[in-house]
């Protein structure tokens, strides 16, 4: 994955970075909602 900003929380979905499928099936899991969140 390129252009990932420093510091970037792995568990946080930026708002101009697409989450993938399997990442947002992992955050659901663990009970987050990545579109709810950045928001």
């Amino acid at each position: 994955m390129t252009g990932a900003a420093p510091g970037r929380a792995p568990a946080m979905a930026d708002p101009i970075t697409p989450v993938s499928p399997a990442r947002r099936r992992a955050l659901v899991r663990i009970g987050r909602r990545p579109l709810e969140a950045a928001t």
